[in-house]
């Protein structure tokens, strides 16, 4: 009789190859995007089999961000949590972002964020791409552009403080790509690319809001989508982002759940 498999797989272990599934792969991406950064800049890592993030000591919760990388049973959810703000500044919010169904972390002290849409576009140059008259769009490549890069995002997300997330030091992280907009030399809007995997993993699409509804997040968010024009992109969107990554392709494909606690 044939050997009965010890263990199935299901697209989530730690021995899973790239290219399993687009939202494998994207979680891959993030979860090297989060940690390699985070040491780069001295912020807090979490990086194991189950949990991977980083916490930049910032009083705005998406900077600290924390992906899952496998299903958690329900059980194990109160000490994984204890754990994890065991090692975190404490007092400071941080976002616990997963593919999966979690159970409810209300009695633990989190707040749901919500369920957003996680879309992908494959591979591919867009059938248009439209550039709005008098925008420049390029990579921050110095302190200068990645001051420019921070205080847009705080102004136009809106967000707060960023803790260490944008010390210069990110700039040198391998497979990450910091995008920058201005309009007359004035920076209006951002997004960010992390692109070392296998995926064009999109991050911190921001417009300023006076100039929103001229095409400007659309033309960043491009930039992003086609770091690596080889491979496909992945992001999980906001309300707001969503009509527009519907038409440049990107596609919904399920809904991860956000939680925010401290």
């Amino acid at each position: 009789m044939p050997e009965t498999p010890t263990s199935l797989e299901d697209g989530w272990q730690p021995t899973t190859p790239s290219r399993d599934s687009i939202m494998r792969d994207f979680v891959d991406s993030s979860t090297a995007y989060l940690t390699s950064v985070g040491r780069a800049v001295g912020a807090t890592v979490v990086d194991d089999v189950d949990f991977a993030g980083a916490h930049h000591g910032a009083p705005f919760p998406f900077v600290n961000m924390v992906v899952v990388r496998r299903p958690i049973p329900d059980a194990d959810w109160p000490e994984q949590m204890a754990r994890i703000r065991a090692g975190f500044p404490g007092g400071q919010p941080f976002v616990i972002t997963s593919p999966f169904p979690t159970p409810d972390l209300r009695p633990l002290g989190f707040t749901l964020l919500g369920h957003p849409p996680f879309m992908m576009r494959p591979a591919g140059p867009p059938v248009d791409r439209p550039t709005p008259v008098g925008i420049r769009i390029r990579p921050v490549t110095d302190s200068e552009s990645l001051a420019a890069f921070e205080r847009t995002l705080i102004e136009a997300y809106p967000a707060g403080p960023s803790g260490s997330m944008f010390h210069p030091a990110i700039l040198q992280v391998p497979g990450v790509t910091l995008w920058l907009a201005t309009i007359d030399e004035r920076p209006v809007a951002t997004a960010a690319t992390h692109h070392a995997g296998a995926v064009n993993g999109v991050e911190l699409v921001s417009c300023r809001s006076d100039v929103r509804g001229r095409g400007i997040g659309a033309a960043i968010t491009w930039s992003a989508t086609l770091a690596a024009p080889d491979r496909p992109a992945a992001l999980i969107a906001s309300d707001s982002g969503h009509p527009v990554y519907n038409r440049m392709g990107y596609l919904s494909v399920t809904r991860f759940t956000l939680w925010v606690g401290a």
